[in-house]
C-alpha cells in the first residue's frame, strides 16, 4: 500500500510534503519567537483589504472594504494555525494549546469546526471521506465529523473508486465505505487497483486480484507491479517481462536491465547507464542513449543528456532541446524549467510561455501557479502575475481560496486577490 506515492523528480509535489512544509514553516515562521508551541489566544485582529492596502509589516489598526464570506472565514480560523487548503468543501487545521500536543481537525469554507481537533494527524477527504489517525490507528469520518469507520487499522489509504487499502498486524486487505473487509487481511503486501486488478504479495511471491478478492494471476512472481496501458512489469528468474490481464507474457526484457510502465503506448528501459523506449510489441523505438528519461505525457517525454534537459517525440526526434538544467513533464500543455538557476513554464513548441525568472515554483491549480522572487505570489498560465509576491509563505489554491502567511498575519485569499488576514495574539 503506498498512503503517500513517491515520485520521480519529473512529477508534482505531493499534496502531503506540501502540508509537512507548511506546518514546519507554521513553527518556524510565523507563530512565535519561541520553539515551544503557545496556547492562541482568540483575541485576533482581522485583516480585510485590497493587496495594496496591506503594508508588509501590517499595524494592528488596519482596515478596509470588507469580503463578508472571507472576514467570516477568518475570524472562525483566528485560533488555528495553518489551515491547509480546501478539498470537498473541507480543510485540515491544526489547534495548539499550551502543554498538550497539537491536534488536527476540520472546518468547512465559512469558518464552522465540523469535526474537532482531536486527531494526531488528518488528510484530506477523497470521495466523502477522510482518513484520520487518533493513538496510532487509522479510521475515517466522513463530512459532517462523524466517524464512519473506527480507528483501528494500524496503515490506510485514501478511497479511490469506492475501496481503500488498510492494514491489522502486518497483513494488507481492502475495504468498502462502509467498513466492510472485502478483501480480509490476509496479504503481506496489496498495491492499489489499476485497471481492475492490483498486485499482492503471500509468501515472498507476487500476482494479482480483482476487486472481489478472486487471484486472477496466481502469485509466482519475485516482483509485479500496476497494470498501465493493458501491461503490467512482471520479474522472475531475475528477468523483466510484460504480461496482460489474462497473465500472459507479450514481451521479453532479457535484453535490458530495467524496464519501467507503459505510459501512452511506450515505455521506458535501459540498459547500463542510458535509456530509451519500447513499444508494446518490444521494439525499441527510441534508442538507449539519453542520461534519463521520464514516462511520456501529452505525447512528449523529458529526457536529459549531457547534463542538459529537453523534450522527445515518440519517434525519438527532439521536439525542445536539451537546454535547460531541470524540467519536469508537461501537464495541460506546459512544463515547468529551470535555466541558471531560476525557473518559468514552457508550451509545447519550446516557447517560454513564462521566462524563467522565478527562484522557486509549484504547479498549477485551478488555474494558478505559486511563484517565488522575495516573496510568494500567484501568476497564471499567460505568466501575468495575478496576486504579487509579498507572502512569506501560501498553500495551493483548493476551491477557489489559497493559504498565506504576511508577518504575524495569516489567512486566505481568493483567485482575485481579495484576502482575509487575522493576527494571533500569542501568551
Amino acid at each position: 500500500m503506498e498512503v503517500m506515492k513517491g515520485k520521480s523528480s519529473f512529477s508534482k509535489k505531493s499534496l502531503f510534503v506540501t502540508m509537512a512544509i507548511l506546518f514546519v514553516l507554521a513553527l518556524t515562521g510565523g507563530c512565535s519567537n519561541s520553539n515551544k508551541p503557545s496556547e492562541t489566544s482568540t483575541d485576533s485582529t482581522i485583516v480585510i483589504a485590497e493587496i495594496n492596502d496591506v503594508p508588509k509589516t501590517p499595524s494592528k489598526d488596519i482596515t478596509a472594504d470588507n469580503d463578508p464570506n472571507l472576514e467570516g472565514l477568518a475570524k472562525a480560523i483566528s485560533i488555528f494555525i495553518s489551515p491547509q487548503s480546501f478539498n470537498e468543501g473541507l480543510a485540515v487545521v491544526l489547534l495548539y494549546k499550551e502543554g498538550q500536543e497539537a491536534k488536527y481537525g476540520y472546518i468547512d469554507i465559512n469558518g464552522k469546526q465540523v469535526a474537532p481537533c482531536i486527531y494526531d494527524v488528518a488528510y484530506s477527504f477523497s470521495e466523502g471521506l477522510a482518513r484520520v489517525e487518533k493513538d496510532g490507528k487509522c479510521g475515517y469520518i466522513d463530512n459532517n465529523g462523524n466517524e464512519i469507520i473506527p480507528c483501528k487499522y494500524d496503515q490506510a489509504s485514501s478511497f479511490e473508486d469506492g475501496l481503500a487499502i488498510v492494514t491489522k498486524n502486518n497483513k494488507y486487505g481492502v475495504i468498502d465505505k462502509t467498513g466492510y473487509e472485502v478483501i480480509p487481511c490476509n496479504y503481506d503486501y496489496l498495491e492499489s487497483f489499476s485497471e481492475g486488478l492490483a498486485s499482492v504479495s503471500i509468501g515472498g511471491k507476487h500476482g494479482y486480484i480483482n476487486k472481489i478478492g478472486d487471484e486472477v494471476i496466481p502469485c509466482i512472481y519475485y516482483q509485479a507491479h500496476n497494470f498501465n496501458d493493458g501491461l503490467a512489469k512482471v520479474r522472475k528468474d531475475g528477468e523483466y517481462a510484460f504480461i496482460d490481464n489474462n497473465g500472459d507474457e507479450v514481451i521479453s526484457c532479457t535484453y535490458y536491465d530495467e524496464v519501467d510502465f507503459f505510459s501512452e503506448g511506450l515505455a521506458k528501459v535501459n540498459k547500463g547507464d542510458k535509456y530509451g523506449f519500447i513499444d508494446k510489441t518490444g521494439n525499441e523505438i527510441v534508442p538507449c542513449i539519453f542520461d534519463n528519461a521520464s514516462c511520456f505525457c501529452e505525447g512528449l517525454a523529458t529526457v536529459r543528456k549531457d547534463g542538459k534537459y529537453g523534450f522527445i517525440d515518440k519517434t525519438g526526434n527532439v521536439a525542445i532541446a536539451c537546454t535547460y538544467d531541470d524540467a519536469n513533464d508537461f501537464d495541460d500543455g506546459l512544463a515547468r524549467v529551470c535555466k541558471g538557476g531560476l525557473y518559468g513554464f514552457i508550451d509545447k513548441t519550446g516557447k517560454e510561455v513564462v521566462t524563467c525568472q522565478y527562484s522557486d515554483v509549484g504547479f498549477f491549480h485551478e488555474g494558478l501557479c505559486m511563484v517565488r522572487t522575495s516573496g510568494f505570489g500567484f501568476i497564471d498560465k499567460n505568466g501575468t502575475v495575478v496576486i504579487p509576491c509579498i507572502y512569506d509563505q501560501v498553500g495551493d489554491f483548493g476551491e477557489g481560496l489559497a493559504f498565506i502567511r504576511l508577518g504575524e498575519y495569516q489567512g486566505y485569499v481568493d483567485k482575485n486577490g481579495k484576502k482575509a488576514l487575522w493576527k494571533r495574539e500569542l501568551k
